[in-house]
């Protein structure tokens, strides 16, 4: 995507759907769509969980199912979406995403309580943060949150 130009989706036929083991449908969400630099889903190394990213009409949403379907969470981001990210266990996850002509933010949430913080990306040695099984948020060398 070009700096300073906002996409916006005007008709969409595709949607995610999460297949049981004997090929079954278990759920679909209409909305998921994957961003210019990623996946629509990220699922825990279980298959426990998965969070989807859905497109809205102005803006792009993480949301976080069980395998079941049932919507754990939900947070909004932004227009455009850098990367996102499941930890292993499923319990965590973040998104770095933007606004146009706005700097990149982390936006990193507990799946299971709904508790978020954001993080300017500028704020994050060599640009890099992410978020660990345990709940912290490291940034370089540096623990710079942890949820409790």
């Amino acid at each position: 995507m070009r700096p300073g130009r906002v996409e916006k989706v005007l008709a969409s036929t595709s949607a995610f759907v999460y297949f049981g083991t004997a090929g079954q449908t278990l759920w679909s969400d209409p909305a998921a769509d994957a961003p210019v630099a990623g996946d629509p889903a990220i699922m825990s190394a279980d298959c426990e969980t998965v969070l989807i990213l859905e497109r809205r009409e102005d803006a792009w949403t993480a949301a976080a199912y069980t395998f079941s379907g049932k919507r754990l969470g939900e947070w909004d981001s932004g227009q455009r979406v850098e990367k996102a990210a499941l930890t292993r266990n499923g319990r965590y996850g973040s998104v770095l995403w933007g606004l146009v002509d706005k700097p990149l933010t982390y936006t990193f949430f507990d799946v299971r309580s709904g508790a978020r913080t954001d993080l300017p990306a500028a704020d994050a040695p060599l640009g890099q943060a992410q978020i660990q099984e345990d709940g912290s948020v490291v940034a370089g060398a540096r623990t710079v949150y942890r949820f409790r």
